[in-house]
């Protein structure tokens, strides 16, 4: 049962030839991830004092920089997914869909991680760079997210 697995065999058994896991075993996957985020407590009240001030600016650098490399990953994997379903067995065609459909949010997430955090980095330039890099990013991956979808549907 693929609860009851390190996530990296989970990852493996997705990846494997098999027929089982697939696209609706991901779907499950993704929508208990996503309301497994929203039951989370909030922080406690007056976390960031002064003296830590340094310290969450570079935490927040490094936590832009990880979704942004979700992002660039997203779009990359997008990119594979047209080749996947121009090319690739019809039979397996809504795993292809459910993992555009992943891959979109996934992209989604971290760009929505990126704007949160850019949020809140007092360093303009930095900022300004990684919002740009993450809108062109974001863009392509939809494109590419697009024209999988549409070879999914045979369009």
């Amino acid at each position: 049962m693929l609860v009851d697995r390190p996530v990296r065999d989970v990852l493996a058994a997705f990846s494997s030839s098999e027929p089982a896991p697939g696209g609706g075993s991901a779907s499950a996957l993704a929508s208990a991830i996503g309301a497994s985020l929203l039951y989370r407590l909030p922080k406690a009240p007056g976390e960031e004092q002064d003296a830590r001030k340094a310290a969450i600016q570079r935490a927040l650098r490094a936590a832009t920089d990880v979704p942004l490399g979700v992002l660039r990953l997203s779009e990359a994997a997008l990119d594979q997914a047209k080749t996947i379903a121009a090319r690739g067995n019809r039979a397996a065609a809504s795993d292809v869909g459910v993992a555009v459909a992943l891959l979109r949010a996934g992209a989604r997430g971290a760009r929505l991680n990126i704007e949160i955090n850019i949020g809140s980095i007092s360093d303009a330039a930095y900022a300004d760079a990684v919002r740009a890099e993450t809108i062109g990013w974001s863009d392509a991956a939809a494109r590419a997210a697009d024209e999988a979808d549409a070879l999914v549907r045979g369009a």
